[in-house]
């Protein structure tokens, strides 16, 4: 994050590749939200099973759905208690 201060650059968090599985992305998204990061490159399939690359890491739709869901309120909820969750 220093850099992102230093720098004034947008910060994004690709959970993906650190986390390598889908349940690891949802947990390192979640994770992210303590941090000032500017957004996170979350991999989607409509049948992750089926796709070409990446097929263990990305999500469906609906699991998508489910994470943005989540992460939004814990973004809310922190700025709420002012950044303790």
């Amino acid at each position: 994050m220093r850099v992102k201060e230093k720098s004034g650059l947008r910060m994004l968090l690709d959970p993906s590749h650190i986390g390598g599985t889908r349940n690891n992305v949802i947990e390192v998204c979640r994770m992210a939200t303590a941090y000032p990061f500017d957004g996170c490159l979350v991999e989607m399939h409509h049948a992750p099973d089926q796709a070409k690359t990446d097929a263990k890491q990305q999500l469906n739709p609906s699991q998508l759905r489910t994470l943005l869901q989540s992460i939004r309120g814990n973004a809310y909820n922190e700025t709420q208690n002012g950044g303790a969750t």
